[in-house]
């Protein structure tokens, strides 16, 4: 059992991380990174940024300087006594229309993304990190270049394969008893994700609904990735899923 953090619209960053630090039953947190169009790795925080992913691609890091965005290196230099999970999602690169010319120019790319996330993160071993993408192009390339942190995988609807990764992501409105035992067996880190108020409708008409005693015993089994965790917790805590 694990709750991680992930920041919502209204919460400054400072306060963010605060309730991350403070609260002992927070295991961790969410990151974002993406690469600059001069190949540096961004860490962000979405609901911090106006900017779309299309438009941090797009820009080299010194068009960003006046923007809520950090070089992922200075941000883990910041972070090296934090002694919590970060999550850190890789987001995937927005690609050109495909053709036999343009694939190369991708794969190449995303090869250089990975390179770049492993030489960045190699001075910060000692900080608990885990890495996870949607994509299975980067999460192959993670396999086969960073050995020193588990790999996960964010599934979504247009992708529902569960190829080999440490753990994996779901959305709530994906959740599926018979695939989550499945892939517990298989001794797989299952963690539901939770962005909005429905999302944790969702979490909590699954979990909450009959048969409960059974429904508790799996939830136990289950990680968490909330946009509200103090009210995700003080919820079930009430249900006596918590102790």
């Amino acid at each position: 059992m694990a709750i991680y953090a992930y920041k919502n619209a209204v919460t400054n960053s400072v306060d963010f991380l605060t309730e991350v630090n403070r609260k002992e039953f927070i295991d961790g947190f969410i990151l974002h990174v993406t690469m600059t169009k001069d190949n540096k790795i961004i860490g962000y925080i979405p609901t911090t940024s106006s900017l779309s992913t299309e438009v941090l691609q797009d820009s080299s890091l010194k068009d960003l300087e006046n923007t809520p965005i950090v070089e992922l290196s200075i941000l883990l230099k910041n972070l090296e006594n934090y002694s919590k999970r970060i999550i850190i999602y890789v987001i995937p690169l927005l690609t050109p229309q495909l053709s036999s010319e343009t694939v190369e120019k991708i794969n190449e790319r995303n090869w250089i993304y990975i390179e770049n996330i492993k030489k960045t993160l190699l001075p910060f071993q000692n900080i608990d990190i885990s890495l996870s993408s949607s994509n299975r192009s980067l999460i192959l390339y993670m396999k086969q270049q960073i050995n020193f942190v588990p790999i996960g995988r964010n599934i979504t609807p247009i992708d529902l394969n569960y190829q080999e990764a440490d753990f994996f992501i779901i959305p709530s409105t994906m959740l599926d008893r018979t695939i989550l035992k499945q892939e517990l067996d298989r001794n797989r880190e299952i963690m539901i994700e939770m962005i909005t108020i429905e999302d944790m409708v969702l979490v909590h008409r699954f979990f909450g609904g009959d048969e409960e005693a059974k429904n508790k015993d799996l939830f136990v089994k289950m990680q968490f990735i909330c946009s509200c965790p103090i009210i995700f917790h003080s919820i079930f805590k009430e249900k006596g899923f918590f102790k």
